[in-house]
């Protein structure tokens, strides 16, 4: 199956008409590659909330999370360490909520999230990354509990920030308890 057949199945399947084959691949080749895991992961999205991705979605998205991200493959090491030596620091009271994430756990959550935000792809956007846009991919982010119990000076030692403290213009809560590795690997 050729690129077309294969984007007007997926298109069928979100029940997008055949006119509109060529803005969804433009749309799709633009904002996912041409990984068809990924493509297959927001097609069940769109058919569990029976909604459709605009161009608006990725727009959003793109501006938030700064672009697709690489899967990692687990949590890195170095991530591991760092949170490690962290959670020793506060007196071991931290624990991790959620790490690593494939695009397909992703999905799952961008559907949680929509469901808990009105049943639409917007809504889900209030709390969760698109899949392939969310940092957990990159084995650098972890959500954590006692997150309250760590300040940013405390993180930039262990080599961490919170990218999102606070909400983004009414499209993304704050998530506070989300911290991400950026010192050396």
């Amino acid at each position: 199956m050729n690129l077309k057949e294969q984007i007007s199945r997926i298109q069928s399947m979100m029940g997008l008409v055949n006119e509109d084959v060529e803005k969804t691949e433009k749309l799709f080749s633009e904002y996912l590659g041409n990984d068809k895991s990924l493509w297959v992961v927001y097609v069940d999205i769109a058919k569990t909330l029976n909604d459709s991705f605009t161009i608006e979605h990725f727009l959003m998205e793109y501006k938030y999370s700064g672009g697709l991200k690489l899967l990692a493959g687990g949590i890195l090491p170095q991530t591991q360490k760092a949170y490690d030596k962290l959670n020793k620091a506060v007196g071991s009271v931290l624990g991790i909520t959620s790490g690593y994430r494939t695009y397909q756990r992703q999905g799952e959550i961008f559907i949680q999230m929509a469901n808990k935000y009105g049943g639409t792809i917007s809504g889900g956007l209030k709390q969760a990354a698109l899949p392939g846009f969310s940092e957990h991919h990159t084995g650098r982010a972890l959500d954590i509990s006692g997150y309250d119990k760590v300040n940013e000076t405390l993180l930039k030692k262990y080599g961490f920030v919170r990218n999102y403290l606070k909400p983004i213009d009414n499209f993304r809560i704050a998530e506070p308890w989300h911290i991400y590795y950026n010192g050396d690997l």
